[in-house]
């Protein structure tokens, strides 16, 4: 009798992921996958043990995988933020972000279809992650001041991604503007807290002062060469850090009410 190559199972071994998205995919596969396994001949004296159907074993590794490894739709997401902070909107490719995903670049066109479905993506991710770290800020300024400088230091992908934004976006309606108005009015709102406190003028519109501290504090991180050719040092230096507090502190001295 001759035998089959059960190598033409490695074939149909997909992504758990894949299952959890698209299930309706599956029932050919699954009846493929039983039928090519009872295919392959049994050696004399060996009996096979029953075996779970392919959908079975997706969920299986899918749950005891899930909490080992990244999802692919968050892998290329993360692949996806990291182009277009480097490259642009337009000079980022699918292939590009597929390899440094570590998948295929059919598994990316699965998941976002295109390039602006991905970049919108890529911005609604990164600006969920910011909702996030609004719920630790402190409402003293100088310690928010430490705090975003960190954050600046350990992720300047964000800040890389709106100046990509702004260069390359035609439209006047920012992507996904309600989510972002939420994320700045939050914001807002604390600066009329601070005023209520009598550590920010009155007189002066919170929106205003969120943007003049916003930029005190963004600058140097989105400009780090400008930084660097004006006072010799890079924005994450120890030294340049300690000048700059040093002047925030002199502002928000001027700013207070006290």
């Amino acid at each position: 009798m001759e035998r089959r190559s059960n190598t033409s199972l490695s074939r149909l071994y997909l992504d758990a992921d894949d299952f959890v998205q698209y299930p309706s995919r599956f029932s050919a596969y699954d009846r493929e996958y039983q039928k090519r396994r009872n295919e392959i001949p049994r050696r004399e004296g060996n009996s096979r043990k029953p075996q779970k159907s392919a959908i079975g074993s997706l969920l299986m590794a899918k749950n005891q995988n899930s909490s080992k490894r990244v999802s692919s739709h968050d892998a290329i997401l993360e692949a996806a933020i990291q182009e277009f902070a480097e490259h642009g909107r337009d000079g980022v490719r699918m292939e590009k972000v597929a390899e440094r995903a570590g998948l295929n670049k059919s598994l990316v066109y699965r998941h976002f279809e295109n390039r602006e479905n991905l970049f919108e993506a890529a911005l609604e991710s990164v600006f969920s992650e910011r909702f996030q770290l609004l719920e630790d800020l402190p409402d003293d300024l100088t310690k928010l001041f430490d705090v975003w400088t960190k954050r600046f230091e350990k992720n300047p992908l964000f800040t890389q991604l709106l100046m990509r934004e702004s260069l390359e976006t035609e439209s006047e309606e920012p992507i996904h503007a309600e989510l972002r108005e939420k994320y700045y009015r939050h914001q807002v709102d604390s600066m009329r807290r601070l005023q209520e406190r009598g550590k920010l003028p009155q007189e002066a519109d919170a929106e205003s002062l969120f943007l003049m501290l916003t930029a005190v504090l963004v600058f140097p991180h989105l400009l780090p060469q400008v930084t660097r050719l004006v006072t010799g040092h890079t924005p994450n230096s120890s030294k340049f850090k300690k000048q700059w507090k040093k002047l925030f502190e002199i502002l928000l001295k001027g700013l207070s009410t006290d």
